[in-house]
């Protein structure tokens, strides 16, 4: 279901062809879930009824843009860096309802924590990890949302030299509390921000 949801809201945002979920081979020679697939795509698009309903196709979020769940997701960081209620941001999260974009949480939390002190880095580490063992966050989105930080530190350390030391702080405790996976190849990555950049 989750394949054919997919594939409805492709080709309703003409990213792909109708044509994609019309059946190319005889039938006998697709495996059942294929069929199953294709069918539900195309019985999904047929409905005349079924417009708003597939806009929506991966949740009430579908319809917010890029920025209004940027804005969400940095407030929901500052409220938590307030109030250390992780049980509240945790719901905030649940709200938002949109796994998809749970990188961009990721990288939003570690960037405004790193513009705080300690306390505030602590308190990122604490709840990405909390997201992860809860399996509200996917080792997918996490291991994107730590790509993204580490992409932007150049930018990031025009505002706090200290970033790369401390972007390697929240992956080495990543890999302490075994969220990370591939946890060798990001401990790497940790060393080589510590390692000091040519001028410095």
């Amino acid at each position: 279901s989750m394949l054919a949801a997919f594939l409805v809201r492709a080709v309703s945002d003409d990213v792909l062809p109708p044509a994609f979920v019309q059946p190319h081979r005889p039938e006998g020679v697709m495996s059942e879930l294929h069929v199953s697939t294709l069918t539900q795509a195309r019985a999904q698009l047929m409905a005349a009824h079924f417009g708003d309903k597939r806009r929506k196709v991966w949740g009430p979020s579908a319809d917010a843009s890029v920025d209004a769940l940027k804005h969400s997701i940095a407030q929901t960081a500052r409220e938590y860096f307030v109030s250390a209620d992780a049980a509240e941001a945790t719901r905030c999260v649940r709200e938002l309802n949109a796994a998809a974009f749970h990188h961009e949480l990721v990288k939003r939390f570690l960037v405004l924590a790193i513009d705080g002190g300690t306390r505030e880095r602590t308190l990122a580490v604490e709840f990405v990890v909390r997201l992860r063992r809860e399996e509200i966050l996917s080792s997918e989105q996490l291991v994107l949302g730590c790509q993204r930080a580490l992409e932007a530190e150049p930018d990031i350390r025009l505002d706090n030299p200290r970033a790369p030391q401390l972007l390697a702080d929240f992956v080495e405790a990543f890999c302490r509390d075994d969220v990370l996976p591939e946890p060798e190849i990001w401990l790497e990555l940790a060393r080589n921000l510590r390692e000091p950049k040519p001028g410095e």
